[in-house]
């Protein structure tokens, strides 16, 4: 029981930090993007943008993603201190109905580890 309550905490703590936009020195513009509705068959993109308000360098290590329908791409290279950066995600329309597909981002830094983006819609033929 202990563990449960132990493991919920975490969650709860983890879902804050993610409704900020911020993990450790990596601030997202936003954490989650609603793409409404669209085609079936449509490609969609969106780039969350992010800034390094650290004071040291950082690298995204890996973006991966819930399934093969989405794809991630990222900066690659340090990014700077207050410099910038995306996190280009592209959704294959192709099942009809609603979404929601979930992006894992994990940067070089020890204390932040991961952080959680998030995109939704629904797909219809139109």
């Amino acid at each position: 029981m202990r563990r449960m309550i132990s493991i919920l905490a975490v969650l709860v703590m983890g879902n804050s930090v993610a409704a900020q936009g911020q993990t450790g020195s990596l601030l997202f513009a936003e954490t989650e993007y609603v793409f409404d509705t669209i085609r079936q068959g449509e490609e969609c993109m969106h780039v969350f943008r992010f800034k390094n308000n650290g004071d040291k360098p950082l690298n995204i290590v890996s973006a991966f993603t819930s399934c093969g329908c989405v794809v991630a791409d990222w900066t690659k290279g340090p990014v700077e201190p207050q410099g910038r950066g995306g996190i280009e995600v592209r959704y294959n329309a192709s099942a009809e109905g609603p979404f929601q597909k979930a992006i894992v981002v994990k940067t070089d830094e020890e204390a932040s580890g991961k952080f959680v983006l998030r995109i939704k819609g629904v797909v219809k033929k139109l």
